[in-house]
């Protein structure tokens, strides 16, 4: 079968068909880097800049919240360190795209083995700083 002439599909997630494997060149930047249900984060290069959440907007949606809290929390200043994010489609949409930056630093279930105590102490207490900022809000709002 000439997969030119009768493309089939392989990726359903895309669209990428044979078709446009045989007469192309392009090889894709973009890659789904998690799951859950039906949402994804979508990587916009290796390990690039920028991440793409396509989620469906469904007030019940793993993360429905997140955009929401994000910018609860930049409009009340609190001193807590966050990514960047820009919400695309409306509450009438039936999805919502969230372009986000990643986040600057190692993972940390990869950098803790690799930590002296002291450094781990550290992020302990850059955890603790930042769980008593966020203990602020439910003060603001009372």
């Amino acid at each position: 079968m000439d997969g030119r002439r009768n493309p089939r599909e392989l990726c359903q997630n895309c669209g990428w068909t044979t078709g446009n494997a045989l007469s192309s060149g392009y090889t894709s930047r973009v890659k789904i880097i998690h799951t859950h249900g039906n949402a994804a984060i979508w990587e916009l290069s290796p390990e690039g800049p920028w991440m793409l959440r396509d989620e469906p907007n469904e007030p019940n949606c793993f993360w429905s919240n997140d955009y929401i809290t994000q910018q609860l929390i930049k409009r009340l200043e609190l001193n807590v360190p966050l990514i960047e994010m820009h919400k695309f489609g409306g509450p009438d949409d039936k999805f919502h795209f969230i372009l986000m930056s990643r986040a600057k630093g190692s993972r940390m279930d990869e950098a803790w083995d690799t930590l002296t105590q002291q450094q781990k102490i550290d992020v302990k207490e850059s955890l603790d700083d930042c769980i008593k900022e966020y203990r602020q809000i439910a003060r603001q709002q009372m």
